[in-house]
């Protein structure tokens, strides 16, 4: 009978922890270091990834050939491989669509020699939300220098003008003192 409970009890703790790992909303994976070939994944990995499901994730992305830049997981696998743990390692991988999704990768090398456990947050929109900014930023200093210009232009064509209410103001009282 104790035996039972405790069987129950193991099934049941099981059931809870796999349905938070599978309905989890940041990917969670197990891939192997040297060509990141993922041998586990939960729902939003795959999601992320540009998949369907879980199983078609594991049986087909391999980081080394999803990468935008193949030398930054160079960078990571020596990160990992120095440091065993990696932290908030942002980079652009290729979905399976061929659309680009940037991710935030941290994790811990594997007690298991080989591998590597980590989560993947999607960052694309903050990156977008960025890259707008930057944008934005460029062209409000592009204002800023037009404006400038504007306000040069400006006090030169008052300074200018003042000059030349001299010079027609003189000609004007030489037209009224001239006989001709």
């Amino acid at each position: 009978t104790k035996r039972k409970q405790a069987k129950e009890v193991l099934q049941e703790s099981e059931r809870k922890y796999r349905n938070i790992y599978n309905n989890a909303q940041i990917g969670l994976y197990r891939a192997r270091l040297h060509d990141g070939k993922m041998v586990m994944a939960n729902n939003r990995m795959a999601e992320i990834c540009g998949y369907q499901n879980v199983e078609e994730c594991i049986n087909n992305f391999v980081a080394a050939e999803h990468y935008v830049y193949p030398k930054r997981r160079d960078k990571l696998v020596e990160s990992i491989n120095e440091h065993g743990i990696l932290n908030n390692f942002e980079t652009p991988i290729r979905k399976d669509d061929g659309s680009i999704v940037w991710v935030q990768l941290s994790g811990i090398a594997s007690s298991e020699k080989g591998f590597f456990e980590g989560i993947v947050v999607d960052i694309t929109k903050r990156k977008k939300a960025e890259e707008e900014k930057l944008k934005a930023q460029k062209i409000a200093r592009e204002q800023k220098k037009l404006a400038l210009v504007g306000q040069i232009a400006g006090k030169m064509a008052h300074d200018f003008n003042n000059i030349l209410q001299i010079i027609m103001g003189n000609a004007q009282l030489a037209l009224v003192n001239s006989k001709d």
